[in-house]
Parts: structure tokens; sequence; C-alpha cells
């Protein structure tokens, strides 16, 4: 027989707090000196002048890293004990929609160079050895269920929504954030997007690009070789078609079809109408159920082509194939975003004050980011288990003239105090 415990409920004036862990982000916020970078570019404060604009985007950050799933859940968390101390104030939702609404067109599009900033340096804290850049894009629908929403239309698929087209690090670190109007093209901005990120990367680094098949257009090629980027980026089947038949050096190949069947690789060489460059295209074909094998009938097959700019010398027609495979791991940051911070429901009505909510995410989702190579280099966390390990903490807070103390049991304290020793050591700059 099982003993049971008897449990009883005992009162107590002590204040205590299930988010002790949120002090190790806004350390981290001023390691990176974030204010400063981000000074001249936040909007004049033009409400709750006992908070700065900065303030008020630090409070945005902190809350998406602690769970916030909306701009009322901000005013919640300011209830707990731990998250007000960290901050030292507390603004009311339409504050801080207000305060959305207030960017300018000018001062979201340096915001989002911003992101690019901190993304990199936090990422050289985080893989100082690193050699290659690659940058995965893509975009994904945001399913609404309002009207008024500014920017909302059905996308291709029918779905009634706005768009988001998102940039990533083989790391995940993320570097473009926009939101924008549900039926655009899903390549559209793009290469703005290449042009912006890629002119910040250290020249010491390789670089190279994955996308699928809607961004294999003459603009985005253009633009990745005036920044010399190596890519590797499907075809579309109306353009491939034109041209799969010539190819005639198909050999049997290692590589699956994405249903498991087996296939053969081959390759040519292809150049875009218009472009005045010739680009390589890998192939990988597998027979259709019930077809006979025959080269002289290329509709037995189904396909997948590949065209990429990079030499035989540098990767094999199998490595181009797996090395674009790898592009998939992008979509998993991209649920990351829209699941681990909610950056799928959007709070207001205008689509720019959307975009900047978006962005805040972003700096976010990066902070934690760094921290997750910080409790397993080689299997990274998500946002789930991060706030699990280091943002919900329990701890006792106890104030005293200026100071407030987070009490935490001898094993968080030796973790806590761990994580904030590497945080001041990697980002020492400006701090004597």
């Amino acid at each position: 027989m099982i003993n049971k415990r008897i449990i009883k409920i005992k009162e107590t004036d002590k204040d205590f707090s299930t988010y002790g862990g949120i002090y190790l982000y806004e350390v981290l916020s001023r390691r990176l000196l974030l204010e400063s970078k981000l000074h001249g570019i936040l909007p004049k404060n033009k409400i709750e002048p006992g908070t700065s604009s900065y303030e008020k985007f630090k409070a945005l950050c902190l809350g998406f890293i602690a769970g916030a799933d909306s701009l009322d859940d901000m005013y919640k968390l300011s209830t707990d004990p731990g998250f007000f101390e960290t901050l030292g104030y507390v603004n009311a939702a339409n504050t801080y929609g207000e305060y959305l609404r207030s960017f300018s067109t000018l001062e979201i599009k340096k915001l989002n160079e911003k992101l690019i900033e901190t993304a990199l340096e936090l990422r050289s804290k985080s893989h100082k050895r690193d050699k290659d850049f690659i940058l995965d894009v893509d975009s994904t629908p945001c399913v609404q269920h309002g009207i008024k929403m500014e920017g909302l239309a059905y996308n291709y698929k029918s779905l009634w929504c706005l768009d988001s087209i998102q940039a990533y690090d083989q790391y995940g670190f993320e570097y473009s954030m926009d939101i924008r109007p549900g039926s655009t093209y899903s390549s559209d901005g793009a290469e703005t997007i290449i042009h912006n990120v890629f002119k910040r990367v250290p020249e010491k680094l390789k670089r190279y690009f994955r996308g699928d098949s809607a961004f294999a257009k003459n603009e985005v090629f253009k633009a990745l070789d005036a920044k010399s980027v190596k890519f590797a980026i499907a075809m579309r089947e109306n353009v491939y078609n034109s041209f799969i038949w010539r190819i005639d050096n198909w050999k049997n190949s290692k590589l699956k079809f994405h249903d498991r069947r087996e296939t053969e690789i081959g390759h040519w060489f292809y150049t875009p109408g218009g472009s005045g460059r010739v680009y390589r295209i890998i192939a990988l074909r597998a027979l259709k159920k019930d077809r006979q094998r025959s080269l002289l009938n290329p509709y037995n097959y189904d396909y997948f082509v590949c065209i990429s700019n990079i030499g035989s010398h540098e990767m094999r027609d199998e490595k181009i194939i797996k090395f674009y495979r790898k592009r998939g791991q992008a979509e998993n940051y991209i649920k990351e975003l829209k699941y681990g911070f909610d950056a799928k429901h959007w709070p207001c009505q205008k689509l720019n004050a959307n975009k900047v909510y978006g962005i805040i995410s972003a700096f976010a989702y990066n902070l934690m980011r760094y921290t997750a190579f910080k409790l397993n280099k080689k299997k990274t966390h998500y946002s789930k288990m991060i706030r699990y390990r280091m943002v919900r903490l329990g701890c006792q807070v106890v104030r005293h003239a200026r100071y407030a103390y987070f009490k935490f049991n001898s094993q968080t304290a030796k973790e806590v105090n761990c994580w904030l020793n590497e945080i001041q050591k990697e980002f020492s700059y400006g701090f004597s």
C-alpha cells in the first residue's frame, strides 16, 4: 500500500516569482549594448513619458521570451514580482499598441537592419570557428479570421491571411522578418534581403544561399552573383520541362526520392532567358509506378531539379542535392517562431505595426537562440525547453533599500551564476 502525503495550504506574505531567469536576458540585452545600437532608430516617445521608447522595446522583447502570446499578456506578466523587478515598470496593453503604431516605414527598415547586425554578433559569439555562412529564405502564410486588419487577402492556396518572409542561417539565427499582404508572391523582396544580409557578412566566410522554386528567377540570381554568393535553388516544373529531355548522363544514385523511391541523377547546363549566365543543373529522377525505364520517354519519371552556380569541383551532384535538402531545417525555425512566439496571430489592424511586432519577436528569438547553444552546443533546444530550463525559474523576490534580490535554491543559483558569467565573459566590451 502506498502512503499518500497529506498536503496543506498555508499563507505567506513573501513574494515569489516564476520568471527568475528573465534577468539573464535583461543582462544579455545590456551586454549586447542594444540600447545604444537602437539609439536614433526607435520612434520618439509620445506616450507614457515615464518609460522610454527603448524600455517599451525591451519590455516587449522580454515578454516574448517569457512566453507572452499577446499584448494583454504583457500586463499579466507585469504582475509577476520577478518580471516586474527586472523591468522596473509596467505599461498597459494599449500603450504597447500605440507604441507599435508609432513606427515610421524608415524606422521599420532600420530596425530590420539592426536585427541583421545583432544576429551576426550573437552568431559570432556562439560559433567562433565558422567558415561557412548559409542563408535560407522562405515565406509562410499567417491565417487570420478578421476582416479589418490591413493587408489581409487570399493567397494562391485560397487562405485568408497575411504573409511573412523570413531569413535564417544554418544555426537558426534570424536575419529578416517582414509581414506582407497575404496575396504577395513568395519571393518578392528576396533581392533586398540578399543585399542587406550579405553586405554585412564578414568576407572571411564562404557565402551560400538556398531557396525553394519560388526563388528561381533572374532577379534573385543577379543579386546573389553581385554579392559573390554560391546558391542551390529548386526549379519549377514548367521551367525544367523545356530541357529535362536533353540530359543523357543519368546514373544510379544512393539518394532516395521524397517518397523513398530509387533514383538516378544527372546534370546539364542552363542559361535563364536574358541572364547571359550559364548555371549548373542537377536533376534527380524516380521511375513512376507501373512504368518501364526508358531514356526516350522522360514522362515516365518524376523529377526534382536544382539550379546552382557551385562548380562540380566544389560539390559533386549528389552533394548539391544533400546541401539543398538541409534547407528543410529553416521550416522548423519558422514553426518555432510561429508557435513558440505566436508569430502567426497579429495584434494590430495596421500592417506596419504588425511588422514591428514581428521584428521584435525576431530579436527575442535570437536572444533565446544564443542561450540555446549555451545549454547544448551539439543539439540546440527550442523555446519550450529553454523557457523550462532558463526562464521559468522559481525564486523568492526580496526587496531591500534600492535593491531587489532573487533567491534561488542552491543548485539553480549555481546554474544561473554560471550562465551570467558566460554572458559577461563573451560580451565584456564596454564594461569594466
